[in-house]
């Protein structure tokens, strides 16, 4: 099974849930590489 995207981002589960409380939605992909790079 394929690990979800934030992990092969190399985001953790504690920064992929932190996103969402930034940004006030569920990220989509393009922000979730974008966050990837900025942590």
């Amino acid at each position: 099974m394929s690990q979800p995207l934030h992990r092969q981002l190399g985001l953790t589960d504690a920064e992929n849930d932190r996103i969402p409380e930034l940004i006030g939605r569920a990220p989509s992909d393009a922000e979730l590489v974008m966050f990837s790079l900025m942590w």
